[in-house]
């Protein structure tokens, strides 16, 4: 499970969709709920938890509608047969994604490459830094 700690900076609300702006190590991720059953306010501390198979990864160069997204070198490769486990340096923090072989092939994976990596807003878990996660 990766883990960034950060900070909500704005919140907007419609009903049942909750949409927040967080900060990040100096970059704003931008968090889609929907039916939200937490309590969130600006300024207050939260991580953002999602699945290494929820990690996308592409060129620096493409363009993606991804809120949650950012430039970042890869530092490790794992290579498996259908699996490559790569890992991230986001800010000091190792971010690690699992994405099929057959692509990481395509992109001609490389350890050192600044990537783009991203992740779709509504696959990320926010919880209030420091509370139980269950």
């Amino acid at each position: 499970m990766n883990i960034l700690e950060g900070t909500i900076q704005s919140i907007y609300q419609k009903e049942k969709l909750l949409y927040l702006k967080v900060n990040v190590k100096d970059e704003t991720f931008g968090i889609l709920m929907i039916e939200c059953f937490q309590e969130f306010k600006e300024g207050i501390e939260v991580q953002l938890l999602f699945k290494e198979t929820e990690v996308m990864i592409a060129l620096p160069t493409a363009r993606v509608s991804a809120r949650v997204a950012s430039i970042a070198p890869i530092i490790d490769i794992i290579k498996g047969d259908i699996l490559w486990d790569i890992s991230l340096d986001f800010k000091g923090v190792v971010i690690h994604s699992l994405i099929t072989a057959e692509a990481a092939l395509e992109l001609n994976i490389m350890q050192n490459m600044s990537v783009l990596w991203f992740v779709q807003s509504t696959e990320v878990i926010l919880k209030h830094s420091g509370a139980d996660f269950e």
